[in-house]
């Protein structure tokens, strides 16, 4: 829409301060209820306040990569405007407080924006299998956060399946010229790239963890096997059970295969069944 129509209208909101900064936490919390507040009521201006570590997370740059491509300037600081009301939206992390609509709104806009307008109609089965790196910037952020909860391990040193190339070639072989397989890797690239990598799969093999947000740009209908640790699999809370609420939000078949360890591997066959 032109700027007459859409007027210029300024947002003053700030981050919850109970959503934590990790990727999962940052996207299902804060970014995506943000945008949908931002999109949603056409705001052209928007000053974002965040406390003073978050105010540096690196992944900020996601706010300010698909406000600028949709002609919104953001200004994200450590200091509120005096004078000004700031809102605080809905956090979505653990439970989405019944506005499960507001996430597939959100998330069909951002697939748009991602493929310039609309998004491409593939009809060749697509199969993607999830692998997961580290972020050097990211483990420095949290090697020097004082308010994050220690660990010893992020990202992949924490949890991985580690036998991915090799079931990659497995799901290859098996599926031959009838469904296009590919192993992907997101850590490194923007968010209009990671994107990109999901809106034509129809089938997502991926261990547990943060990568699960990508779940949201899959194609209707699809099909997600999650490799899951045993320890996870007692564990209630939402964000655990984010896959499965996200399969279930977007009405997509889950398939879990269990594991004993974080670093397991995992056989063809229960990714095929």
């Amino acid at each position: 829409q032109s700027l007459p129509q859409r007027q210029m209208k300024t947002l003053y909101i700030q981050s919850s301060p109970n959503v934590s900064q990790h990727f999962w936490h940052f996207m299902m919390g804060e970014f995506l209820p943000i945008l949908y507040v931002i999109f949603k009521n056409q705001y052209t201006h928007v000053h974002l306040y965040k406390d003073a570590h978050k105010a540096h997370f690196p992944l900020n740059s996601f706010y300010t990569e698909v406000c600028g491509g949709n002609r919104v300037t953001i200004t994200i600081s450590a200091k509120k405007r005096s004078g000004y009301t700031y809102v605080v939206p809905l956090g979505w992390d653990w439970h989405n407080h019944n506005e499960q609509h507001k996430l597939l709104w959100i998330a069909r806009y951002l697939k748009r924006w991602a493929c310039g307008g609309s998004v491409p109609k593939s009809q060749a089965p697509i199969c993607l299998v999830q692998d997961r790196q580290n972020s050097c910037v990211l483990d420095a952020y949290y090697a020097d956060s004082e308010t994050l909860p220690k660990r010893k391990t992020y990202g992949a040193h924490r949890r991985k399946v580690t036998n991915l190339d090799s079931l990659t070639n497995d799901l290859k072989r098996h599926y031959g010229k009838s469904k296009s397989v590919a192993l992907v890797c997101s850590d490194h690239l923007t968010l209009q790239q990671q994107i990109v990598q999901y809106v034509n799969a129809n089938v997502l093999v991926l261990g547990h963890g943060a990568g699960m947000v990508h779940i949201l740009w899959m194609r209707p209908k699809s099909r997600v096997v999650e490799i899951i640790p045993q320890t996870k699999m007692k564990d209630r809370n939402g964000a655990v059970q984010g896959c499965r609420r996200l399969c279930s939000i977007m009405g997509f078949r889950l398939a879990r295969i269990v594991v004993e360890g974080v670093h397991d591997v995992v056989k063809v066959a229960g990714v095929i069944r």
